[in-house]
């Protein structure tokens, strides 16, 4: 059955618009997919690793988990990871958020934490 924003686009549109006026920093074409959300977490873990990691390998090993899942997307749901990867590792944020040494061990955690709740 088809969802009801579907058969409203104007609604789909407010949506969206609500979506990015709680995050200022989003415009309506970057609103976050699952694709994006991983794109920006192996983008996060990479400035985390070469920032923050030293000697752990925990966030190599994030990062390398989140490409598995990533490989297995559409194509066009790659572009947005990838896109959304260089974005996150070349500005030093995960979805606005700014990575520092406690961001990145916390972002690693709750990364750890659901991998093994699913």
């Amino acid at each position: 059955m088809p969802s009801t924003l579907c058969k409203r686009p104007i609604a789909a549109a407010l949506g969206a618009a609500v979506i990015c006026l709680a995050n200022p920093s989003l415009t309506a074409a970057q609103v976050i997919t699952d694709a994006t959300r991983l794109g920006a977490f192996s983008g996060g873990m990479r400035f985390c690793e070469e920032g923050y990691g030293g000697d752990e390998r925990r966030y190599r090993f994030a990062r390398l988990r989140t490409a598995g899942v990533i490989d297995k997307l559409s194509s066009r749901d790659k572009l947005r990871a990838i896109g959304a990867r260089d974005r996150a590792y070349e500005g030093g944020h995960f979805l606005g958020n700014k990575l520092d040494s406690r961001e990145c061990k916390a972002l690693l955690k709750m990364s750890e934490w659901k991998m093994f709740v699913n």
